[in-house]
């Protein structure tokens, strides 16, 4: 359990403790989290779960201005004054970020599922899952980023949790996991 207490802005982040993780040719990679949180005021969590360079304080800015990467990482997350899960991937400072049409949070379990692949010599593939079924835009196409990987950085994992107001709130981690080709 992740429990940001009721000061406006407040984080907390369950992460490795190591950056062990790099977007490279021939590392395929597959990363799930299964969490569950229902917002004590509403639209108020700031919730991510997936990769960043140097996870953890500010990774999204205070009142949910932006997503903080810092370099290279990919996010399934959800801002301040947000309903839906949202996709971000960056690679030095090259960010797509893409809003999905699929609700965030709720009182039942949500799987959060991050696939990665690289599709040649300098690009990577990132799809994004929940419970399974493709991340969607609003157009009902399924969320695909494509970034360079050239110079990527190494990044933590794990996930995160910011409070939007003076309201404290909670994340309920079932699970996290990470498997990529050695």
């Amino acid at each position: 359990m992740l429990t940001a207490t009721n000061t406006d802005n407040n984080e907390v982040c369950l992460a490795s403790t190591n950056e062990l993780f790099k977007f490279a040719d021939d590392k395929p990679f597959v990363a799930e989290c299964r969490l569950q949180y229902a917002e004590a005021n509403t639209n108020q969590a700031n919730v991510a779960f997936g990769f960043a360079d140097a996870m953890g304080a500010n990774l999204i800015a205070d009142d949910g201005a932006s997503v903080g990467i810092n370099s290279s990482g990919v996010l399934i997350y959800k801002a301040t004054g947000g309903t839906v899960w949202r996709c971000n991937s960056e690679n030095n400072t090259a960010a797509t970020d893409t809003v999905s049409i699929s609700t965030a949070g709720g009182a039942s379990y949500q799987r959060l599922t991050i696939v990665g692949r690289p599709v040649n010599g300098t690009q990577y593939e990132l799809t994004f899952f929940l419970d399974g079924a493709a991340l969607r835009d609003s157009a009902n196409k399924a969320i695909k980023h494509t970034l360079l990987y050239a110079s990527s950085t190494e990044m933590d994992f794990g996930v995160y949790l910011k409070t939007g107001s003076a309201t404290e709130e909670i994340v309920n981690v079932d699970y996290v996991y990470f498997a990529c080709k050695r």
